[in-house]
């Protein structure tokens, strides 16, 4: 493992220092498809914030990246009561569907708080 990274957040403004924080360690990573994992990331967080914690700010969302040799693992958990996936991706989960397709795998927990996300380096 090369290394983690955890940050807790509690705006989307906060989530853009992130951003900052992790841009090179993205671009050396994945370079070309630097901008699409990092949008599926921003994704992540913005539904966290927007769905999970419906946008309450007294709530965190917790950011864990693990750089790994050959993957990013990312999780992002929301403070909120939690929601059937699955239903989200079929009514209105365009940012979910993204999600799926620039990672190479989504997992979702049960309760439906708490996304996780890897992406193999190519």
């Amino acid at each position: 493992m090369k290394r983690v990274e955890t940050y807790c957040i509690y705006s989307m403004n906060e989530y853009k220092k992130v951003r900052k924080m992790i841009h090179e360690t993205l671009v050396d990573y994945f370079s070309g498809d630097k901008m699409l994992v990092d949008l599926a990331l921003f994704e992540a967080v913005k539904n966290a914030m927007e769905h999970g914690n419906q946008g309450n700010s007294n709530n965190p969302i917790e950011i864990k990246l693990h750089f790994l040799d050959h993957s990013l693992i990312a999780r992002i958990e929301d403070q909120g009561k939690g929601s059937n996936w699955q239903d989200d991706l079929d009514k209105n989960g365009e940012g979910l569907h993204l999600i799926g397709q620039i990672m190479d795998s989504v997992v979702y927990s049960k309760k439906g708080n708490q996304i996780l996300m890897r992406k193999w380096v190519s």
